[in-house]
């Protein structure tokens, strides 16, 4: 075993780095201890060549009598640098070794610090170009795991009950995306180190998970996966964690503290990340709502034809609103100020309307109307504003809106046109025009209304309803009034009483109006009723002249008929008793006619219907008339006296017929009672009898003559009725209102 050579000069057993020197067969010449213990991991014993590894490089540099260097990393895990100096002189090679396997982990370690910083570069982009939040997420679990070579990144959130809900994850494989979605499905995700993170608002690290079960996920997540250490990192708001990065690792205790100081790093910027994007969100939902609430106010303007506008008073700067840029049909992005506020006033506004403003400075109320002069074309426009001060009351600006009012002002000027018209026509009406209240009392009259009643304008509105009536119609108009209240229309007629006391005869119309008054159009129609009255008198007595020229005329030609049938008496003698009746019945009809003829003053009345018939009959009959003091002549209703004088006559006539001829004279008695409501008539005849079964009321046992009186008995107001007094028959005819009436004409 070669250890030591005394040609070896300036090598030295103690230096800790292992040297040794081989001769250009491969046998080793010299070795010091470290470089002993070195080889033997190789299987080097130190009797034969050097092991395989360095046997190339060594013939190598003695091949190419050049320096050379290379590294090897050996079974127990230690690396080396091995510098190679050739000899050629005497054909050897020394070999300088030195240990380069720390120098390795700070190189690997500054590596992981790298990448964790590029990391939370690419974090930062990452938030740049989010479009939502769990995008961003996604991305930056993408971002742990693609650069700092972790085995399983995911972020979840805390839940209300303390869990964790997982949102985002990424790892190198299937079995990460296994673990994230067991994660996901499972409420057992809440690791007790997600969980201790969050709620100690710290980091937790878990070094080495087979060590530290007590912060190791599930068992069965363990099974499925290579976790080895665990770092887990409370995002903060407001000092208490919302949510939790966890980094997992296949290595134990993977992480340094630098490198878990990054990540927290990291961990900050997510959650200031996350916070960023929802109030990125928010302003986003905020501007459309607002822009949303600025198209409405927009929209709101436009309907109501209303605009706004603000003042900075310090700057001179006016600003308007779109509806107000509308009105005075300025372009939106010319600049404004209260001159040229001022230039589009009407310029016979324009010193009241500076009037108006300086007043408003000084405290007092800004709202009144005005004019604009646009293109030669003039707008009416309402200007209301508030002022606004500073903290030393001090006016720096004023808000206020502007209503276009042209077309409500043409209405208004419209209207008033119309009013003046309405006012004029019922001012030249000839028609009185009265508004009153619910109470009665005038609040209003025309002109031709005032003097109707003989008063002035304002000594009518000082009156009543009942101050322009006649007593008498008091009650009636309160019916009326209070039918005209409840919506109906009421047309009545009443005395008007004028201001001497003088009453005409006035026509009224009242209607309710819309806002709870009345309206009453009062006509004076006392002309017109007088005139009616008289037209209606020469009428009547046109109609009478008339109606007595028919009756006479009717008269003649009966009297003419009854010539006829005498003459055909002679010539007929077997017909003689029926023609005798009939001349008897259209003589009593002709002689009716001939009392009509007589015209208005002499009515018919019913004794002169018992005189007509007696006389037709031509046969001695009683006849006893009487007629109460103090009564009027009881005349007939006109077409009522033909049908009476009929039944009168086949009374008078059968009584004749049914009477003993022995006895006739005397046989025969009419008495007669009339007073101002009725008249009686009793026809008594006798020896006579009814005969068996004889019944009236039923039609039994009637003649020819009594059917033909049934049914000429007028339904109301006539009554008949037969009796048996001994050997006597009487007839009792009544007759009473509306057949009979007192001083009727007929």
């Amino acid at each position: 075993m070669a250890t030591s050579n005394p040609d070896m000069e300036g090598f030295s057993d103690e230096n800790p780095n292992p040297v040794f020197r081989v001769t250009a067969d491969g046998h080793v010449a010299y070795v010091n201890p470290s470089a002993h213990g070195i080889l033997a991991t190789l299987g080097w014993t130190g009797e034969r060549a050097i092991a395989e590894p360095f046997l190339e490089p060594v013939l190598s540099a003695l091949a190419d009598s050049v320096n050379t260097e290379f590294e090897f990393g050996f079974p127990d895990g230690r690396e080396f640098a091995f510098f190679l100096v050739p000899n050629l002189g005497r054909r050897h090679v020394d070999v300088y070794g030195y240990d380069i396997g720390r120098l390795r982990l700070r190189e690997r370690k500054l590596d992981r610090l790298n990448r964790t910083l590029r990391a939370i570069q690419h974090a930062g982009q990452a938030l740049a170009r989010a479009a939502d939040e769990t995008a961003y997420l996604v991305q930056v679990c993408r971002n742990v795991v693609e650069d700092c070579g972790h085995f399983l990144v995911w972020i979840g959130f805390v839940e209300s009950n303390q869990d964790i809900r997982p949102v985002a994850w990424a790892g190198h494989d299937e079995e990460c995306a296994t673990i994230a979605r067991t994660c996901e499905e499972d409420s057992r995700l809440g690791f007790a180190q997600a969980i201790a993170a969050a709620e100690a608002g710290t980091p937790m690290y878990c070094r080495d998970t087979l060590a530290e079960p007590s912060l190791a996920p599930p068992r069965e997540v363990l099974e499925l996966s290579r976790h080895r250490s665990i770092l887990a990192l409370p995002l903060l708001a407001g000092g208490r964690a919302f949510a939790v990065l966890s980094v997992a690792n296949d290595r134990p205790d993977a992480f340094s503290d630098r490198e878990i100081a990054l990540l927290k790093e990291l961990a900050d910027d997510l959650a200031f990340g996350i916070q960023t994007i929802r109030l990125r969100q928010a302003h986003t939902l905020t501007e459309s709502a607002l822009r949303l609430s600025q198209a409405d106010l927009n929209r709101a303007q436009a309907v109501g034809h209303i605009g706004s506008w603000r003042l900075d008073i310090r700057r001179n700067q006016l600003g308007f609103s779109l509806e107000n840029h509308r009105i005075f049909e300025l372009p939106e992005d010319k600049p404004l100020s209260y001159e040229s506020f001022l230039t589009a006033v009407h310029p016979d506004d324009r010193e009241y309307f500076d009037h108006k403003w300086q007043m408003a400075l000084e405290g007092e109320p800004f709202d009144f109307e005005h004019r604009l002069l646009i293109d030669g074309r003039i707008k009416w426009v309402r200007e209301r504003a508030e002022l606004e001060f500073d903290s030393d009351g001090q006016v720096i600006g004023g808000f206020g809106t502007t209503q276009d009012t042209s077309k409500s002002k043409s209405m208004e000027e419209a209207l008033l046109r119309s009013e003046t018209r309405f006012r004029e026509l019922v001012e030249h009406t000839s028609d009185g025009i009265f508004v009153h209240d619910a109470g009665g009392h005038f609040l209003d009259v025309n002109q031709a209304g005032a003097e109707m009643y003989g008063y002035t304008r304002q000594e009518i509105l000082l009156l009543g309803i009942t101050d322009l009536l006649m007593p008498e119609d008091f009650e009636r108009m309160r019916v009326l009034l209070a039918e005209g209240h409840s919506g109906q229309v009421v047309r009545a007629e009443w005395l008007g009483r004028r201001k001497d006391g003088s009453s005409f005869i006035a026509e009224v119309v009242v209607r309710k109006l819309h806002d709870g008054r009345s309206q009453a159009i009062v006509r004076d129609i006392t002309d017109r009723r007088r005139n009616e009255a008289d037209r209606l008198i020469a009428l009547e007595k046109q109609r009478d002249v008339l109606i007595r020229e028919v009756h006479h005329r009717i008269k003649n030609h009966l009297q003419g008929v009854i010539a006829l049938m005498r003459n055909r008496i002679d010539a007929m003698p077997d017909l003689a008793t029926p023609l005798s009746e009939a001349i008897c019945q259209i003589d009593t009809i002709a002689q009716v006619y001939g009392l009509q003829c007589r015209g208005e003053g002499y009515p018919v009345t019913v004794d002169s219907l018992v005189e007509i018939s007696v006389r037709s009959a031509g046969a001695a009959v009683t006849v006893d008339s009487r007629t109460e003091l103090g009564t009027r002549p009881a005349g007939l209703r006109g077409n009522e006296i033909v049908p009476i004088a009929l039944v009168i006559n086949e009374l008078i006539t059968n009584a004749i017929k049914h009477t003993d001829p022995e006895s006739w004279a005397g046989g025969i008695r009419i008495s007669m009672l009339t007073s101002d409501d009725k008249a009686s008539i009793r026809i008594r005849n006798g020896p006579a009898k009814l005969p068996a079964g004889f019944d009236f009321e039923s039609g039994e046992k009637l003649g020819t003559g009594l059917e033909l009186v049934r049914g000429l008995l007028p339904p109301q107001g006539a009554s008949l009725r037969f009796g048996q007094d001994g050997e006597a028959v009487v007839v009792d005819f009544s007759l009473q209102w509306p057949v009979l009436q007192t001083g009727v004409e007929n």
